[in-house]
């Protein structure tokens, strides 16, 4: 990982298109599968590593929902913000942000949201109406929280064979994220989004 870490973020060290390194992608899970003393000293090494080769740019992680109250002091200090994922029901995003405004006080951006529009199981059970009805109100919940920002998931859907690690060869709610069908029409989330953005601006 250090080299490949050493090889690549020079590339794009200053680069105004690069908003920030995630170093750590979900590490809450990473804690239960192979201990938090792993984790977290693996982050430090890959966070110093950066600041060394890109002083410049942002550093954060995405946590996957909730990281225990007890890790937060072990990344505050390293982190510029605080990203986390959410794929629950809307009602319960504000419990979750109030979380983690007492846990730290950087600025908190939501990284990944989202709703599937279709896929076997009850993960696929929503509609298109559902996902934008779910967008509206995870939108005003970040808003009215002051957020510095969110990252829906994801931009279109995927074909069979594409979503997932490993990729899943059958139809899955993982490939009916996007706020684009995968013949590029928009879905009515598509209009949510773009009609909240207007208005920020």
């Amino acid at each position: 990982v250090e080299e490949y870490v050493k090889a690549f973020v020079p590339l794009f060290a200053n680069d105004p298109r690069i908003l920030c390194w995630d170093l750590q992608n979900e590490p809450d899970r990473a804690i239960r599968t192979v201990g938090n003393s792993a984790v977290i000293s693996f982050f430090r090494r890959i966070s110093s590593l950066v600041r060394q080769l890109d002083p410049q740019q942002l550093q954060t992680i995405g946590m996957i929902d909730r990281l225990p109250a007890r890790y937060f002091p072990d990344w505050d200090d390293w982190l510029d913000f605080f990203c986390f994922h959410f794929y629950d029901k809307a009602e319960r995003l504000n419990a979750l942000v109030q979380f983690y405004k007492t846990q730290t006080k950087k600025p908190m951006l939501l990284q990944e949201y989202g709703l599937a529009t279709g896929g076997p199981g009850p993960d696929g059970a929503y509609t298109e109406q559902d996902q934008a009805a779910h967008y509206q109100a995870v939108l005003k919940i970040l808003d009215d929280n002051k957020m510095c920002g969110s990252v829906q998931w994801c931009l279109t859907d995927f074909p069979i064979g594409l979503a997932g690690n490993p990729p899943i060869q059958e139809d899955s709610p993982e490939n009916h994220f996007g706020i684009f069908r995968l013949d590029y029409k928009e879905k009515p989330a598509a209009a949510v989004l773009r009609n909240f953005w207007q208005k920020q601006n």
